[in-house]
């Protein structure tokens, strides 16, 4: 099987998994992965994230989520992490694509924050 190619109408296709994991002791050290949470890509326009999602997967018992995504151009992308509820964001992790540069992006760590106040970071749009 292909696990990364250009389509036809010149989008690339990344092939992105990793895990969601909890953060203990202050950052310190990474707990237990987390069951049944969306993580979706969304290109991210200059620090302002799209609402549209490129892809999205669930995690499995373990926290681990795999998917394949269509993206059209290059440029930095953000992983958000939803509650099954699909409420706000409860972490992200930003990622960069690159045309020429590798398309299957594997071992991405998601930690959810103990503070889970993120109001640090831009604001996401609710998705559509």
């Amino acid at each position: 099987t292909r696990c990364a190619y250009h389509d036809a109408l010149g989008g690339l296709v990344v092939e992105l998994s990793g895990s969601v994991r909890g953060e203990v002791d202050d950052g310190a050290t990474v707990g237990p992965g987390f069951a049944e949470l969306e993580v979706s890509l969304h290109l991210d326009e200059g620090g302002t994230i799209s609402p549209k999602a490129e892809g999205r997967a669930r995690t499995d018992t373990q926290g681990h989520f795999h998917f394949s995504a269509l993206v059209e151009e290059t440029g930095t992308y953000v992983l958000l992490v939803r509650a099954p509820d699909g409420g706000a964001p409860i972490a992200r992790q930003r990622i960069h694509v690159a045309r020429g540069g590798p398309t299957r992006l594997s071992g991405i760590a998601i930690v959810v924050p103990l503070d889970r106040d993120l109001s640090a970071l831009p604001p996401v749009p609710p998705p559509p």
